[in-house]
C-alpha cells in the first residue's frame, strides 16, 4: 500500500499524483464514486452498486413477505455479529 499526500484546492479540487495516474490509467474528465467510511474516503472508478444491490435485497425481502421490522432486526443481528468477530 502506498502513502501519498494531496492538497485540496481552494475550490475543493484534489489532484491526484501523476505516478497514481498513470500506474491507474486515469484519464482527465473520469468520474469517480466517492465512498466516507467514518472520514477515510474511498476513491473508485467504478460506479457504486451498494444502492441498487440494497433495493434488490430489499425488494426480495418484501416479496418473501419480511416485515420492516424483521428486516431491521436481522440487520442488527448481522451488525452485532461482524462488531463481535
Amino acid at each position: 500500500m502506498k502513502t501519498m499526500a494531496v492538497e485540496l484546492a481552494q475550490r475543493g479540487q484534489l489532484t491526484l499524483p501523476k505516478v497514481l495516474r498513470d500506474e491507474c490509467r486515469l484519464e482527465p474528465g473520469q468520474h469517480f464514486t466517492v465512498l466516507d467510511l467514518g472520514g477515510a474516503f474511498l476513491f473508485s472508478p467504478h460506479e457504486s452498486r451498494v444502492d441498487a444491490l440494497c433495493d434488490e435485497l430489499r425488494d426480495g425481502l418484501i416479496s418473501e413477505g419480511a416485515s420492516l421490522e424483521e428486516m431491521l432486526n436481522e440487520l442488527r443481528l448481522r451488525r452485532e455479529s461482524h462488531v463481535t468477530q
